[in-house]
């Protein structure tokens, strides 16, 4: 696992490779024709104040299309081996690989969905909940099953010649929401809003 300076962002990079030629269905699904493209995942983020560490557990990454007819398509999914991250550790823009580069049929897709199995937050020396915790397993609403939705501005289409660069938000303040006064929180929840903030060809 390679890291990387990058930003404080989730990265979704793709690299269409050889001549490609790509169009949405009327029904907004997926026309996939000429060679393969790459794409990869990246991820970083930022410290929080009253936490020591952010850990998650990534079980699949896929890319759906629109429509019926496009189905998902995985960039990474092994549901026994889920891949581990302290999202503390990648601050400072440092970024750690999701995914390595996969290659997939170009086209046009409408999703990127992560598969969040678990969160862990370890709380700062000095900081506890009410309860006396000095940490917490959190629930995932729905992460474990469809998946996170990241919010994306538009389709994503793979073009010829290009490498894209999709820029998404993953805020640990925002996404680890404490419940109860700031000072005497009864707990914490995991909320995660992933939304694009920009995008570009490289």
């Amino acid at each position: 696992m390679v890291a990387q300076t990058f930003g404080r962002r989730l990265c979704l990079a793709i690299v269409p490779v050889g001549i490609l030629s790509t169009f949405a269905c009327g029904d907004g699904s997926i026309q996939q024709v000429g060679e393969p493209a790459l794409i990869q995942i990246q991820l970083t983020d930022a410290p929080a104040d009253q936490l020591a560490s952010a850990e998650v557990w990534i079980s699949r990454v896929f890319l759906q299309g629109g429509g019926g007819g496009g189905g998902p398509v995985d960039l990474f999914n092994d549901p026994e081996n889920p891949r581990h991250y302290d999202l503390l550790d990648l601050r400072d823009g440092v970024v750690a690989d999701l995914t390595d580069p996969v290659m997939v049929d170009a086209g046009v897709y409408t999703q990127l969905r992560l598969v969040v199995d678990s969160a862990r937050v370890t709380f700062i020396e000095g900081f506890t909940l009410r309860d006396g915790s000095t940490e917490a397993s959190l629930r995932v609403p729905s992460g474990s099953e469809s998946g996170i939705n990241v919010q994306l501005s538009e389709p994503v289409n793979v073009m010829e010649g290009q490498l894209m660069v999709l820029l998404v938000d993953f805020d640990v303040e925002k996404n680890f929401v404490f419940q109860g006064p700031p000072t005497d929180p009864s707990g914490i929840l995991f909320t995660p809003t992933l939304v694009e903030l920009g995008r570009g060809p490289k």
